[in-house]
């Protein structure tokens, strides 16, 4: 398995453990879900906060969290990886805002972070357990 395959591998274990959560495949990846619907969502079927890519040089994954809960630069040092430029290929991450929420953008290439990256650590994991606490309905 490359190492792209077991950074996907890793989320998708995590993202599957948290209580209420669960992953749907899609033609590159998963999508993040949490059964009682996001807070954003109109309905209680709107249940999606995240998906996640693999592609040939990257794993990608977009989390979706309430607008303006994360500062990205404390984001950066919290879960332990650089702020990147959109149109630079290198591993780290970018903030998207949306009028209902905001996304970070996680993407790990092939360069020295897609080895050392580990998902499983703890300011990871507390991370996204946050996210999950504070999306809820």
């Amino acid at each position: 398995m490359n190492k792209i395959s077991e950074k996907r591998k890793q989320l998708e274990v995590i993202i599957n453990s948290l209580p209420d959560c669960f992953t749907t495949t899609n033609e590159n990846g998963f999508t993040l879900k949490v059964r009682q619907g996001v807070k954003w969502g109109k309905t209680n079927r709107k249940k999606k906060w995240g998906q996640a890519f693999e592609e040939s040089n990257r794993f990608l994954c977009a989390i979706d969290f309430l607008v303006n809960s994360y500062d990205l630069k404390e984001l950066s040092k919290r879960i332990g990886l650089p702020i990147r430029d959109e149109k630079v290929e290198k591993s780290g991450i970018r903030k998207i805002s949306c009028p209902e929420y905001d996304t970070v953008q996680i993407s790990l290439y092939n360069d020295e972070y897609i080895k050392k990256y580990n998902f499983n650590s703890t300011s990871f994991t507390e991370w996204v357990q946050e996210v999950v606490r504070n999306i809820h309905r």
